[in-house]
């Protein structure tokens, strides 16, 4: 997805949040983790576990600016289970609550505000060259 169409794609999914269920939202990240963050479209990753309600996702460092670590997301609107054991370390989850698991956890509307802002920011910075 090109720059310019990432930040609209990522208002759309923001606007989307208002009515969940938001059946998928989940698996996008393992196919556009751009989702999340501007950055995870750099990053080699792994698709550690995928399924109906859960899907985790492993990023390989950039050392030394970036530290390998493994992005949690659950389905919207459902009561988000417990993170997975193996979910340790360097981590990110996004759920449909808060959690008290990882390093940051997010909303899904947290997260994208948050993703929002990032793309914003990158294309500024982009157009400033």
């Amino acid at each position: 997805m090109g720059r310019n169409q990432a930040l609209p794609a990522a208002e759309r999914l923001r606007e989307a949040l208002r009515e969940p269920p938001v059946e998928g939202l989940h698996r996008r990240v393992v196919s556009d983790p751009w989702i999340i963050s501007p950055v995870l479209a750099l990053l080699p990753r792994e698709v550690l576990d995928q399924r109906d309600d859960m899907a985790m996702v492993r990023f390989a460092g950039l050392e030394p600016l970036v530290r390998p670590w493994t992005l949690v997301c659950f389905a919207v609107g459902i009561e988000a289970p417990e993170p997975p054991a193996n979910v340790n370390g360097s981590s990110i989850v996004v759920a449909s609550a808060k959690l008290d698991a990882g390093e940051l956890h997010f909303t899904w509307t947290e997260a994208l505000a948050a993703s929002e802002a990032a793309h914003r920011t990158l294309l500024e910075v982009l157009r400033a060259e």
